[in-house]
């Protein structure tokens, strides 16, 4: 027996493309581990709020050790496969060796796909490649789709390691047992340099391998998701949650027409990323400028917002809760990319006399709830893909078309489109890499990526200014809504280590601007309420006096006076869920760090300093009752309607 485990321990080294394996599955880790440390020195900022820092690059580098393991465990692995399948000759069949050698290739192709990924998502998402960031992927993106995403560098470094195996298929020189000992040997030195290095030097998502970090977040995932108490979904036609913790009055099922009907059109500009923090701010970002000024024009004509919130820090939940007036359901996977979603969308609820169509520079194949809007009704959608005619520019891992070309072109549809309609301009601008558009669109020099983003909000407000004069001179003004609104918010390290917008929920990545337009149909108000996503369908059928049931909105309009809500809500990709009370009081509930914030934004808009957490408080039950049923709540309306029709 023990001279056949010790042959089957053997056995892998007496295959050369195991050896190759190895040695490349090695090699490619070391190889990140030297990009990241040229990265964490290099990069406008460093992840997660890292240190530049000798020791910081120590703890890096330790993480080799991890590697070391994996690779024992690989032997392990294969000896007892050996074990069992050896026939004791220690040879096998040409089919075989195929088998195995594709097997190993396509480990090293997962390998670097991890590896690369982690990467990519560290100075880009700030985050690593955690386990809502591969279900979002593959929730999101077709595989096609995921693999147009990616760029020369992203191949490169897939293609590689293949090339490096072949070829040391070919040239590979013999090693056996003492050089996995001798690996082994180095790993202990990595750990040890893993223990002296200060604690805090670099969060784990650095030293960690992606792999092991990647494995670990999707069992605490996993078992946190299982040991949700969510109600299983039952088909139901009411979204309201029946809870008195919600509310602090009851208003009745049915919300009667506050004016006779109005078919107006309605035109919503919905900008990309794009934070209330920054857009009229002439202190902090724009060097006195301010980065939307006719937008600020229309504040005093309009419904002005001034505590919006994104029901959402992603693209896909907030356009779903912008047209269905409904959260998302707060779990990691995207229930509004669903291929079978059938809750009613805005245009449904108009009526059957609305047209509507969507222009957008950007390739609605990425982030964007497509199958939803065609299950509606809402097929006339055009994308970057569509969209041939125009320039096409290069923002980050996507292409897209030229924003003011597409703008003329959505310009030159409300002209010629038989009204009433719903027209939608979906601006691409705002989003990473916030690309520098030309001199013409600058209000400070663009020596950063965040000078970049205040220089592309100016060229949005140019945007916005082009489609309501093309209004205006069309005289189509006069009987359209114009709906302003950011899809999200957007951060620049306001906090350490917070980028973009789907990785925290701070008010940079989470408050966004809303004004609704329309000089005949609106009277001008700025409501100082706090006011989410979800309120703007309910809004609108109010303004255009059209009757409908409160129980089937989760948001609430702001033209009917007293609102009727204790809490709005946002749920974060990052599995954390927000409330804002109407005091300003803001709990969150960190649900994969297992942890509590809260922050009383009145006195404290940038969420400096941190409060008590009372989790005895009314507030704190609402999100865990509204976490405990959502799911089951939208769900079921969707089952509902899939069967009703709604």
């Amino acid at each position: 027996m023990f001279s056949r485990i010790s042959r089957a321990f053997r056995l892998p080294f007496a295959d050369r493309g195991f050896r190759a394996f190895l040695q490349v599955f090695f090699g490619v880790g070391l190889i990140y581990r030297m990009v990241l440390v040229a990265a964490l020195f290099a990069s406008e900022a460093p992840p997660l709020g890292a240190a530049r820092s000798f020791w910081s690059a120590i703890a890096v580098v330790s993480g080799l050790a991890y590697d070391i393991v994996l690779l024992v465990v690989l032997v392990a692995i294969m000896a007892v496969v050996a074990f069992f399948l050896s026939d004791g000759s220690g040879k096998a069949s040409r089919a075989k060796v195929v088998v195995s050698r594709l097997v190993l290739a396509g480990v090293l192709l997962w390998h670097s796909v991890v590896l690369g990924s982690h990467l990519n998502l560290l100075f880009t998402m700030n985050t690593g490649f955690t386990w809502g960031m591969f279900v979002e992927f593959f929730t999101v993106l077709s595989f096609r789709d995921f693999f147009a995403l990616l760029g020369f560098k992203d191949y490169l470094a897939m293609v590689a390691p293949q090339l490096a195996f072949a070829g040391l298929l070919a040239f590979e020189r013999r090693f056996g047992v003492r050089a996995v000992a001798s690996a082994a040997a180095m790993g202990g030195v990595f750990l040890l340099l893993a223990q002296a290095t200060p604690a805090r030097a670099v969060p784990r998502e650095l030293v960690q391998s992606p792999h092991l970090y990647l494995l670990g977040d999707a069992w605490q995932s996993l078992a946190a998701a299982k040991g949700r108490a969510a109600a299983g979904a039952t088909n139901s036609a009411t979204v309201s949650i029946d809870d008195p913790v919600f509310y602090n009055l009851k208003s009745s099922p049915e919300a009667r027409p506050m004016r006779s009907r109005v078919d107006a059109n309605v035109v919503f500009i919905v900008l990309e990323s794009t934070a209330r923090e920054y857009i009229f701010d002439t202190q902090k970002y724009a060097g006195g400028k301010m980065p939307m000024p006719y937008l600020w024009s229309l504040t005093n004509k309009s419904l002005y917002f001034s505590r919006h919130f994104a029901s959402n820090n992603s693209s896909p939940r907030s356009i779903f809760s912008i047209f269905s007036g409904l959260y998302e359901s707060p779990e990691t996977r995207f229930f509004s990319m669903e291929n079978d979603l059938q809750v009613p969308h805005l245009l449904d609820l108009l009526g059957k006399a609305y047209t509507g169509f969507l222009v957008t520079p950007a390739d609605l194949n990425w982030y964007f709830p497509r199958a939803w809007f065609k299950n509606r009704g809402f097929t006339d959608l055009e994308d970057y893909n569509k969209l041939k005619q125009l320039t096409e520019y290069r923002a980050g891992p996507t292409p897209a078309r030229d924003e003011f070309e597409t703008v003329a072109h959505f310009n030159a549809r409300l002209n010629k489109t038989r009204e009433p309609f719903v027209g939608v301009y979906y601006t691409f601008v705002g989003h990473w890499p916030y690309p520098d558009i030309g001199p013409r669109h600058r209000i400070i020099q663009p020596a950063s990526s965040r000078d970049r983003y205040v220089n592309n909000l100016f060229a949005q407000d140019q945007l916005i200014q082009q489609i309501i004069e093309s209004l205006q001179a069309s005289g189509r003004l006069e009987n359209t809504i114009v709906v302003i609104v950011g899809d999200h918010g957007e951060a620049f390290y306001q906090h350490p280590g917070n980028r973009v917008h789907s990785g925290e929920s701070y008010n940079e990545n989470i408050a966004s601007p809303l004004i609704i337009y329309s000089p005949k149909l609106i009277q001008p108000k700025t409501i100082t309420e706090p006011t989410v996503h979800a309120d703007i369908v309910p809004t609108l059928l109010d303004a255009m006096g059209i009757g409908y049931s409160r129980e089937r909105f989760q948001g609430e309009s702001l033209l009917r006076g007293q609102l009727s809500r204790n809490f709005i809500f946002t749920y974060g990709n990052e599995n954390t869920l927000t409330s804002v009370a109407r005091d300003l009081r803001k709990v969150q509930i960190l649900y994969a760090r297992k942890n509590c914030r809260s922050f009383y934004l009145a006195n404290d808009p940038g969420e400096q300093t941190l409060q008590a957490c009372n989790t005895g408080s009314a507030q704190y039950t609402a999100l865990q009752k509204f976490y405990a049923s959502q799911p089951a709540i939208i769900k079921g309306y969707n089952n509902f309607c899939k069967q009703s029709g709604c």
